[in-house]
């Protein structure tokens, strides 16, 4: 069991580092290509400028970690196989979230959630 357990763990650094700095560079693309849409489309069609921003971004989150993280640890086929999974499920995700795009941005922020806020009474 100790054996197993220390191999796991010798590959921590490699998943931090891996993951950190495939989430700083894929999110500022995000970030920044999303601003690049919404010039684009003078401030319309949220859910295209909603999934194309970050489906395009978690592939290159994707492939910098595939690569950062598997280099040399696994085949190309199954570092392909894994990646290709977990772009899959970003990719449905990114599709499932635009509804609640488009209820987060019609919220009426100047209503408290509940109804009226009740103040409390000096």
């Amino acid at each position: 069991m100790h054996q197993a357990f220390s191999r796991i763990l010798d590959f921590t650094p490699r998943f931090v580092f891996g993951s950190l700095l495939a989430y700083l560079i894929s999110q500022s693309f995000d970030v920044w290509f999303f601003h690049k849409l919404k010039a684009w489309t003078n401030d319309r069609h949220l859910w295209l400028r909603n999934n194309l921003s970050t489906i395009t971004s978690q592939a290159l989150d994707t492939v910098l970690y595939a690569v950062i993280v598997w280099w040399g640890i696994f085949d190309l086929g199954a570092a392909l196989r894994l990646a290709i999974a977990k772009y899959a499920f970003k990719v449905f995700i990114a599709a499932f979230d635009t509804p609640f795009i488009y209820w987060a941005r019609n919220w009426d922020v100047s209503r408290p959630v509940g109804g009226r806020l009740a103040l409390p009474q000096r």
